[in-house]
């Protein structure tokens, strides 16, 4: 067997191209930016600036957030210079805005903002208010108005279902099914982050009671679905560490299923909150959440031992079948 060749260094190769008298392209720090943005850039003042990098640093941690590298992160989230009304509510919007259309990270992006609940700054009036205050407003006014939007969408549907043209109904019913799901999404993905907040006592419990109340005072499929949401999110959290949750929401429910005319989808949600509880909050299907490396590299260890573990099954059950087989045909032939 020949020598195994590695590949050259890249100072060698760099030292064999001097020698040779040719070009070596050294490593350009300057990253290329298109002259519109630069011309933006350059009208921007100092503060502008500033703002602009903290926007571009927030949604970058974010943006690389993993179980593996959270703690990592902590540092570069804590450093932050948010000291400014302006910019905190910018970052918050930020945050929000991510959180409610990326649900797997739900839990991690809550574990960032309370590493930042602390964080203060002083408002128009000269009063301080803190960052943890500051995001739970901004989850109770998106609450309010996805509230006063399904007020809005029971109205639209109305209008809709009074239109005599078939044509425009077609539309007009497009248009409705796909903004009531997108703003029906955000409205549970927004419910299931005030409990990872809850969690983590960001919130009180108090408040949350609140907005179970007005929920189940709407009725509507909107707010149910929020209801369920709610109540999946904390409800093993509570009971373990709090106390166990209160019985009049399960009362709730159960007056919800028995009304007529519920759509499928709201039955089986609901039907689904009391399967849990009953079933000592252990879901039946497992989330796919973020993981570790390590856990994924378990994940695959298991599939293949399970494979082999099948095929074996399978060679043992075709080797059964082909011995009977071979039982039979000597049988016969003896005879």
């Amino acid at each position: 067997m020949g020598e195994t060749k590695l590949p050259p260094k890249v100072c060698d190769a760099k030292n064999e191209a001097q020698n040779q008298n040719t070009t070596v392209l050294e490593p350009q720090y300057e990253v290329w930016k298109p002259d519109r943005l630069n011309r933006a850039l350059s009208e921007l003042n100092n503060d502008d600036k500033k703002t602009l990098f903290l926007y571009r640093t927030i949604n970058s941690i974010f943006n690389k957030v993993t179980p593996e590298n959270f703690y990592k992160l902590e540092d570069k989230v804590k450093n932050l210079s948010i000291d400014t009304p302006t910019r905190m509510q910018g970052v918050i919007d930020i945050i929000h805005k991510k959180v409610i259309n990326e649900w797997k990270f739900r839990s991690l992006y809550a574990k960032l903002c309370n590493l930042m609940r602390n964080i203060q700054i002083l408002n128009k009036e000269g009063a301080a208010q803190s960052f943890g205050q500051l995001l739970i407003a901004k989850c109770e006014t998106h609450f309010d108005k996805s509230f006063d939007k399904d007020l809005e969408f029971n109205k639209r549907r109305r209008e809709i279902d009074s239109c005599t043209d078939r044509e425009t109904r077609k539309f007009l019913k497009r248009e409705y099914d796909l903004e009531e799901s997108q703003v029906r999404k955000q409205s549970v993905e927004n419910c299931h982050f005030i409990g990872e907040l809850f969690k983590l006592d960001m919130i009180h419990s108090n408040r949350i009671f609140q907005i179970l109340d007005r929920l189940f005072e709407s009725g509507r499929n909107m707010c149910i679905e929020c209801i369920c949401a709610i109540i999946t999110n904390i409800g093993e959290f509570y009971e373990k560490n709090v106390e166990n949750f209160p019985e009049e929401y399960f009362e709730k429910i159960n007056v919800l299923l028995a009304q007529q005319g519920l759509k499928p989808r709201i039955r089986c949600l609901l039907q689904n909150v009391l399967d849990l509880r009953n079933n000592s909050w252990c879901p039946r299907l497992k989330l796919e959440l973020p993981k570790t490396l390590e856990q994924i590299e378990q994940d695959l260890l298991d599939e293949e031992n399970s494979s082999e573990q099948l095929g074996s099954k399978n060679r043992v059950k075709s080797s059964k079948k082909s011995k009977k087989k071979r039982n039979k045909f000597n049988k016969g032939t003896s005879r």
